[in-house]
């Protein structure tokens, strides 16, 4: 029998006392478990050179060399320099270098800047103290609707609401930019027209910089000047290098004079481009560094190369040393295959391509991989443990222009493209079956998001909606169906059963009328293919309690869920108030819904998180989870963001799963989500808890225990609690907490485990709950 769960929290023993006033035979919902999903995104090396085990970066050698001029610092990106222009060989988010002296007070920083072509404009940087700490112009920015100086301080940016002026980029035509500083004041001038001006008491010195977000640009003329004083001028390159090679790879030889690499762009095998190796009688070649191998463990792979030579593929481990040799005599491209064992672990092995004398060879399309499984343990193992109920993928702002025909079949016949919202290229060997192994090996249910071309020309619009169709074919038709054919030829022919497409991404940039007319456009095409498809829609960011109503009163009969975004940045105590107010900004999306024209959309939090990887990311999960568990009855699906961050990326320091090349830590906000996960049960029962605590409660009907999940947001104060059943105390539990004395503790690489939970057998009635903690408890509901 199941009986009444009293929590109570002890003042002192005369003094009343509060209760928290469980009762496991009233249920008053139902917890989907899709509450617990993930979202992988390609992004800062989540999946390539993360999740996904191919070893070489950069395998098609499309990364372009990068050359800046003297004095000059690269910081993120491909650039070069022709002549008196520097410009960005690979447009890709965030590229930018720095030059001159941290020192700099007062000048002024001149510099022509031209749009080739992109999204965006131009980024000019001053006051640049180091990498993370500068301001940049950022003129034409988001997605050219405007412009506005950005502060970024310890890697947050943030823009300065005075400076936003309505100014956008032409393509085609150079723009006279000029930037002076002078004590705290800065103004900045456009073709000889001051569009803004500030005081910047923050940064009162520093180098000057350009920069570039996903856009080809070029810049010339770079002066900068203190009064009549010139404190720099850019010089035109007096001679080409000798060597340009592929960014990820650099040159490995004996002899200097006797090797020439050149990256080419005759007769590549896939791609644009490819790498030449010239060599005289002493050889050489080209190499890379940074694998992370095992001792003992098979690793294949492959090279495809043409041309005249005897080649060695060498993987260097520690002190040992594997080789292949391979005589190449083809003027076409033939594929020679790899296989190594280790003799030794190593976190930074080595791959070289080398001529073993005289020769000439092109070498393309380079992989290594693991024979026991396509992934990186290190991160797969985290994924896996987490248990994620769905994953949504590909992105987010990645899914706005990916194309999942770049991403199929053999790898030589994928196609690499520019990751032209995070940076870098992408060689798309991790596609659309990759990604449904993916979920088949974890039990997760995929979620993909479709690229609706809202980025693109309204003509072609068509073009994108016949991509969708024939994506889900790929997945789920049949191998009488002409995708399904293909993906049976691609060797799977059973097909995936995807239920669950996201139409478009954060569309809010098209104005709610004209996304909500193009979502139902793909709805309708889409459901005449399978009316059991689900569909999710773009709802708000934020609290955005407009965009919700108007989209659901235009397109309510088009979605079964409104899939909404929020991240969370400020205050300790800002954040555990947005932590429990953000739930209740769904509930009140609930209540839109209900009235609509369809009110059985459930909500799907397709992205959320607090921004760091401190204990306050760990509160903060566990306070939306326990609104989301609370409002189950609105809220049926959630997929933090990011779930997986390779730790030297430029920016997003929120992520669930953090990695280098050979080891991972978690962050708080997974250490909460799994341990919510692991105590997961579907019966949502009648909870009164004050205010000091945030409280759910769910009762496990296989093991007969009640689940209190419970955060205590204060910073200052412990709750001190006994538990009992009806009228009788429990006679113990089991508790889990996550704790730490300093809310912004971190997990590292070297210290993996500073954050986790602990947990303990209490022989007792009472429990405690430290301020700033998350706990989860369980006890028999009959005592």
């Amino acid at each position: 029998m199941l009986g009444l769960v009293v929590l109570s929290r002890l003042v002192a023993p005369a003094t009343p006392i509060d209760e928290i006033v469980v009762d496991p035979a009233r249920q008053v919902g139902e917890v989907p478990p899709f509450i617990y999903g993930q979202f992988l995104e390609h992004i800062y090396n989540s999946v390539v050179d993360g999740l996904w085990g191919q070893l070489v970066r950069g395998p098609s050698f499309e990364e372009a060399p990068s050359t800046v001029p003297e004095g000059w610092t690269l910081v993120n990106g491909s650039w070069n320099i022709e002549g008196d222009e520097i410009f960005v060989t690979r447009p890709q988010s965030d590229a930018h270098i720095l030059c001159g002296d941290p020192g700099w007070g007062d000048y002024t920083f001149a510099v022509q800047a031209m749009k080739k072509g992109g999204p965006e404009g131009f980024l000019i940087l001053f006051r640049a103290t180091d990498e993370n700490n500068f301001c940049w112009w950022n003129l034409g920015g988001w997605g050219n609707t405007g412009s506005a100086v950005e502060r970024e301080t310890n890697g947050g940016r943030r823009p300065l609401r005075e400076t936003r002026t309505e100014t956008i980029i032409e393509s085609g035509r150079w723009y006279q930019i000029e930037v002076q500083v002078a004590d705290s004041r800065v103004a900045c001038f456009l073709d000889g027209e001051r569009l803004c001006s500030f005081e910047d008491a923050e940064l009162g010195r520093g180098r000057i910089g350009l920069g570039s977000w996903s856009t080809e640009v070029r810049y010339r003329n770079v002066r900068v000047t203190r009064g009549d004083e010139t404190l720099y001028v850019l010089q035109p390159r007096p001679v080409e290098p000798k060597d340009t090679i592929s960014s990820m790879w650099y040159k490995r030889s004996p002899h200097d004079d006797d090797l020439q690499c050149t990256w080419a762009s005759d007769d590549p095998l896939n791609g644009d481009y490819c790498q030449r190796v010239h060599a005289g009688p002493t050889g050489g070649g080209i190499a890379q560094q940074g694998f992370s191998v095992q001792g003992g463990i098979d690793y294949l792979g492959a090279v495809w190369l043409r041309g005249n030579g005897s080649v060695a593929v060498a993987l260097t481990a520690g002190d040992t040393k594997q080789e292949r040799q391979f005589e190449v005599r083809e003027s076409a491209w033939v594929k020679y295959p790899l296989a190594f064992c280790p003799g030794q672990s190593a976190a930074d092995g080595e791959l070289s391509i080398t001529l073993e004398g005289e020769g000439e060879v092109w070498i393309d399309q380079c992989t290594l991989s693991r024979a026991d499984t396509p992934y990186r343990p290190a991160v797969f193992e985290r994924v896996k443990a987490i248990r994620p109920t769905f994953i949504r993928w590909p992105g987010g702002c990645y899914a706005e222009y990916y194309r999942w025909k770049d991403g199929i079949g053999g790898l030589k016949d994928r196609v690499t493209k520019p990751n032209y919202v995070w940076g870098g290229l992408d060689p798309n060997h991790f596609g659309t079956l990759e990604f449904l192994k993916l979920c088949e090996d974890v039990g997760a249910e995929p979620v993909i998001v479709i690229n609706i071309g809202h980025h693109e020309p309204a003509d072609a619009l068509g073009d994108y909606i016949q991509e969708a169709l024939d994506w889900f074919e790929y997945c789920s038709g049949g191998t009488d169906t002409q995708y399904g054919a293909l993906r049976a030829a691609h060797g799977y022919p059973e097909r995936y059963r995807v239920t669950y497409w996201e139409i478009g991404n954060e569309t809010w940039g098209m104005g709610v009328e004209h996304y909500a007319e193009r979502a139902r456009q793909f709805v309708d095409t889409l459901r005449a293919r399978d009316p059991s498809l689900r569909f999710l829609v773009c709802g708000s960011a934020g609290h955005d309690l407009e965009w919700n109503r108007r989209v659901l009163e235009l397109a309510a009969t088009h979605m079964d869920y409104l899939s909404v975004h929020h991240y969370m940045a400020g205050s300790f105590e800002a954040e555990m108030n947005d932590g429990a107010a953000y739930p209740e900004f769904l509930r009140k999306t609930g209540e839109l819904i209900r009235k609509s024209a369809n009110p059985a959309i459930k909500i799907a939090v397709t992205e959320w998180n607090q921004q760091s990887i401190s204990l306050r990311t760990g509160l903060y999960a566990g306070m939306v989870l326990n609104g989301f568990e609370r409002y189950s009855d609105a809220i049926a699906m959630s997929c933090p963001a990011l779930f997986i961050r390779k730790t030297t990326a430029p920016a997003w320091n929120n992520a669930f799963i953090n990695h280098d090349a050979h080891r991972s830590f978690v962050a708080p906000n997974y250490v909460v989500m799994k341990l919510y996960r692991d105590n997961y049960a579907p019966a949502l029962i009648h909870v009164e808890a004050p205010e000091t605590l945030n409280v759910v409660a769910t009762y496990d009907s296989g093991a007969e225990e009640c689940i209190l999940k419970i955060v205590n947001s204060s910073a200052t104060d412990e709750v001190c609690a006994r538990l009992r059943v009806g009228d009788k105390y429990v006679r113990g539990f089991t508790q889990w907490r996550v704790w730490h004395a300093d809310v912004n503790a971190e997990n590292s690489i070297e210290d993996p485990d500073n954050i986790r939970a602990q947990r303990a057998v209490i022989d007792s009635d009472a429990a405690s709950f430290p301020a700033h903690s998350a706990t989860v408890i369980r006890f028999a509901a009959s005592q």
